[in-house]
């Protein structure tokens, strides 16, 4: 039997090279028929001609492993895509079968690494280190497509068949459904986006710095790459109605509500004021009602493009790019985080990456800390409180909770109107972890 595809899992130590009795298809989170998918050494030879018309001389090149692959979208495997793209984690286990993921864009620049088996025929290469540069969805009038970009440390080969090596596909995964098109509505500024939505694309890049991790002493990246500028940006295609016009009008003028109306009685360009709105993607199948995916853009800059050609009804492309200055609220109710982009994921699978040594510096566990804010005499109402991303608000009795601080050294800001700025170095620990804070008036 042919069998093509890939499957992935998360690494507990990044590049870590395992045998092929410690690592194989059965250690897998999932495995997938993908439509596409290439893994490549991109080890091309450097040659010499000197002063001839031919080569005369060559050596090995520079390795960068890369990767590509396609396959049709599902709410089981998107949880290991967003975990690959995003820097940011949080799983809650639900009371049945049903659990919530979230993932958030952040500041850390040390991402997931995976480890990926990948089988063509009887060719099956074992990859090591392997990093999201990029991730793709897009949807029109049929199925989700997803699409990642890959970068990777090493990777080792066999032949199906040959020197004892072998292939048993891995199960399928529970309610693996693709999606739809007609699973999907879209928001616009808070409310349902108006229009017949016909295309909707998102495209993102983590511009991971590869160059920066092959040096002196080995041709093949000898660290993690890591993630530098994010860039998301989301797309959607809607038919041309009132309502779009208005859209297209302040997208490339300024604020809605903001317009400025000209001497001709027309509305003119801002002269400083550009729109800047959210923008969501909401999934549900009728299928499995339980599960869900929303992601979230908090803030985002729009540019419209419209074409006429004929008698034919005209489309406007609206093109996003997205803004970290927002917060969000994750599930808890509590926390918030600032974020370009955010991600619920309610599906069957459990806990990414349990068992494993977490990713980056070593991330050290959590514990939820207890902030009290004064004045000296009386508390402080409505100071802001952070530590990273992580924020909260004291209530009128000078108090707040933040959730899933690292344990470690940590610099917590206080901000309150009427108070001068406050940043102190703490150590948070499972036997230290209530802080009293006092202002001082500005």
């Amino acid at each position: 039997m042919v069998d093509r595809g890939f499957g992935l899992c998360q690494e507990s130590t990044y590049g870590e090279v395992l045998s092929t009795s410690e690592f194989n298809e059965s250690k897998l989170n999932w495995w997938s028929e993908a439509d596409t998918a290439d893994f490549k050494l991109n080890d091309k030879p450097v040659t010499k001609s000197g002063s001839s018309r031919m080569n005369k001389q060559s050596r090995a090149g520079i390795i960068k492993p890369t990767g590509t692959t396609k396959a049709d979208a599902d709410l089981q495997r998107f949880a290991l895509y967003f975990r690959a793209y995003l820097d940011n984690y949080k799983y809650t286990a639900g009371s049945g079968d049903v659990h919530t993921h979230e993932f958030w864009g952040g500041e850390n620049k040390k991402l997931q690494s995976f480890r990926a088996v990948y089988v063509v025929d009887q060719l099956k290469k074992y990859i090591f280190g392997l990093l999201c540069d990029g991730l793709k969805f897009e949807v029109s009038d049929e199925s989700m497509s997803v699409e990642a970009n890959w970068i990777y440390k090493t990777e080792h080969a066999g032949i199906i068949g040959k020197n004892g090596e072998t292939f048993t596909k891995p199960k399928d995964l529970v309610n693996d459904l693709f999606l739809m098109f007609y699973d999907i509505s879209l928001e616009l500024n808070n409310k349902p986006m108006t229009g017949i939505g016909t295309n909707l694309s998102f495209e993102g890049k983590n511009n991971l710095a590869v160059d920066k991790t092959v040096g002196f002493g080995s041709r093949a990246p000898q660290a993690q790459a890591l993630a530098q500028k994010r860039e998301n940006t989301p797309s959607v295609t809607i038919g041309l109605t009132e309502d779009t016009i208005e859209s297209i009008i302040a997208a490339e003028y300024g604020k809605i509500g903001e317009l400025t109306v000209g001497d001709s009685g027309a509305y003119e360009p801002s002269r400083c004021t550009i729109l800047e709105i959210p923008f969501a993607i909401n999934v549900r199948m009728c299928e499995y009602p339980d599960l869900l995916m929303r992601i979230e853009f908090p803030m985002c800059t729009l540019a419209v493009e419209y074409d006429m050609s004929g008698a034919d009804s005209i489309d406007a492309t609206i093109s996003m790019e997205t803004l970290g200055s927002n917060e969000i609220t994750l599930a808890d109710e509590t926390t918030k985080v600032q974020t370009d982009m955010y991600v619920l994921l309610k599906n069957n699978q459990t806990e990414l990456g349990v068992g494993s040594t977490p990713i980056g510096e070593e991330t050290p566990a959590t514990v939820n800390i207890s902030v009290s804010v004064n004045d000296g005499e009386n508390p402080v109402n409505g100071a802001n409180v952070s530590i990273n991303e992580i924020h909260s608000t004291t209530g009128s009795a000078g108090g707040c909770t933040l959730n899933n601080v690292p344990v470690g050294s940590q610099t917590i800001h206080v901000t309150a109107d009427g108070f001068r700025d406050y940043s102190e170095t703490i150590n948070v620990s499972n036997e230290n972890n209530t802080f009293e804070i006092t202002l001082t008036e500005a």
